[in-house]
């Protein structure tokens, strides 16, 4: 009955939205209704030569293209991205530099959100410039050119990723939002946003609780469906919106976290809103898209400790929403790519935020 039960939910989710009650938008999961369960242990450390001092300290690492591996810098480093060929990983073939001149960025924080397509995303917060890359365009003309860019609005969430909605919109995450009435800020948690135009900055003093340290989520557009999956960082929740976010369906679980906040004095001038027992929740982190298929990380911890991080597992869904497969891992990643043909998974590793970032590539 509950299998069945589960089925009908995600035939609803796949039909798209509808009106009714909130509870006939929820749906709570399991682990126990994913179809496999897997381990993964022992993976391979792919080696990336790196200049501590000058030049590259890998802090986050990402496949392309089968061929490409894509890599993000410490921001005190010379070389803020280095582009290298999977079968070379110790000399860069292609950079981008610290600066402002031509093709160099002030900071850069880099999102390959599939390995299938050519496009990945970097994001200049110093400038609040936001730039599309093309890596056919790279191949062709052996470098890369920032050219794409737009100037995002300026009260997006540090930690949440930007999500392009079409050639002229893309969606935020807003700075001041929490899932919990009782710390409103009066914002919504979603919108969308024109890359033509330019966004002041909410004002400060209209805000009546600082809530970003208990908020957050990553977002991405279902390409079989159109609808943006919002994957909230510290509650174990996925909402599902419609091109217009009007919310579709609502995912909890699989551990159904208690969340609760608490008002705290801060030196700042407005309320500081934490967890109510000071320890950190953490669910969903990342998420890549293959042809067919959509893995996020999930943390599923009560109390995440960045000294101690603990091993995570990745959760495996079709474009419908089906829960396909639950992979259980022996370590720590945060960022994840997985090859076309879903032979293998690889993952950006720590064991504590003190530790240096290795690649690590798991058999699946």
């Amino acid at each position: 009955m509950k299998k069945n039960l589960l089925v009908l939910s995600l035939l609803l989710l796949a039909a798209g939205c509808r009106s009714g009650k909130d509870s006939d938008l929820v749906l709570a999961f399991s682990r126990n209704d994913f179809k496999q369960h897997i381990e993964l242990t022992d993976p391979e450390i792919i080696e990336v030569d790196g200049n501590r001092d000058t030049i590259t300290d890998p802090t986050v690492f990402y496949l392309l293209h089968d061929s490409l591996l894509v890599v993000q810098n410490q921001p005190n480093c010379i070389e803020l991205l280095n582009i290298y060929s999977l079968n070379d990983t110790q000399r860069p073939i292609y950079s981008v530099l610290r600066g402002q001149g031509p093709n160099e960025m002030l900071s850069c924080i880099c999102y390959v959100t599939s390995n299938t397509i050519p496009e990945f995303y970097l994001q200049d917060m110093d400038s609040k410039i936001y730039y599309t890359v093309n890596a056919d365009s790279i191949l062709k003309n052996n470098k890369i050119t920032l050219q794409d860019r737009f100037e995002y609005a300026k009260d997006l969430h540090p930690l949440s990723n930007i999500c392009l909605l079409d050639n002229d919109r893309y969606i935020g995450y807003s700075y001041w939002y929490v899932d919990d009435p009782a710390y409103d800020n009066g914002v919504p948690a979603l919108s969308i946003y024109s890359k033509k135009d330019s966004y002041e900055r909410l004002d400060f003093n209209k805000m009546n609780y600082f809530v970003a340290p208990v908020s957050g989520a990553q977002i991405f557009v279902n390409p079989a469906t159109g609808q943006i999956w919002e994957m909230q960082m510290h509650r174990d929740r996925i909402r599902i919106f419609d091109d217009s976010l009007k919310l579709c369906r609502q995912i909890d679980g699989p551990d159904h976290m208690n969340v609760h906040y608490k008002s705290m004095k801060r030196d700042i001038p407005m309320p500081f809103v934490g967890f109510d027992n000071e320890k950190e929740l953490r669910s969903y982190s990342y998420f890549t898209l293959t042809d067919k298929h959509i893995y996020v990380i999930y943390i599923g911890s009560k109390d995440y400790d960045m000294r101690k991080l603990e091993p995570v597992e990745v959760f495996k869904f079709d474009f419908e929403g089906n829960f396909i497969c639950d992979y259980k891992l022996d370590r720590h990643i945060y960022t994840i790519s997985v090859d076309r043909k879903e032979e293998y998974l690889y993952g950006t590793s720590r064991s504590s935020v003190e530790s240096e970032a290795v690649l690590v590539k798991y058999k699946l």
